[in-house]
Parts: structure tokens; C-alpha cells; sequence
């Protein structure tokens, strides 16, 4: 037996996608960051920059991807949690 299909809202097809777009880059970029830190212990230059790039890209991308997260959340509820801001 299968489990019944979950339908989704708009919202929280938009939240679970851009969250899953942000974890796909954020493990791109941590894993270009390791063949890019290998390449230059290899001494190839050029490979090491090609990767240390694709790394940087992808850590924009992620960033970008929590950003839309943040304001998806934020015109859906009003709130984005800051953990840098005290409660009151």
C-alpha cells in the first residue's frame, strides 16, 4: 500500500522548492570548495580557479535562493525569523 498523495499549496510548494534549491547549492558550493582546496595542494592552478569560481557561484545562488525563501515567508506570514535579533 501507498501512502495518499499530499497536495501541496501554492506557498508551500514555492517554500519547500526554493528551500530545496538552496540545499542543492550550498552542497555544490561546499563541494567545489574541497576540489578546488585539492587541486591547488595539486598545483593545478587553473583547475583550482575553475573550482574555487563554480564554488563562489553557487554560494550567490544559495544566498539568493534563502533571500526569496525569507521573502516568500515574509509576504506569506509577515515574519522572517533574524537569529541575530534579541527578543524582546
Amino acid at each position: 500500500m501507498s501512502a495518499p498523495a499530499q497536495h501541496l499549496s501554492e506557498f508551500e510548494e514555492t517554500v519547500s522548492t526554493l528551500a530545496k534549491a538552496a540545499a542543492h547549492d550550498e552542497r555544490l558550493a561546499s563541494d567545489y570548495a574541497r576540489l578546488g582546496a585539492y587541486m591547488a595542494g595539486e598545483a593545478r592552478t587553473s583547475a583550482a580557479e575553475l573550482f574555487e569560481s563554480l564554488s563562489r557561484y553557487h554560494a550567490i545562488r544559495a544566498l539568493e535562493e534563502r533571500g526569496q525563501l525569507g521573502a516568500a515567508v515574509y509576504a506569506q506570514h509577515g515574519v522572517v525569523d533574524d537569529p541575530e535579533e534579541p527578543e524582546v
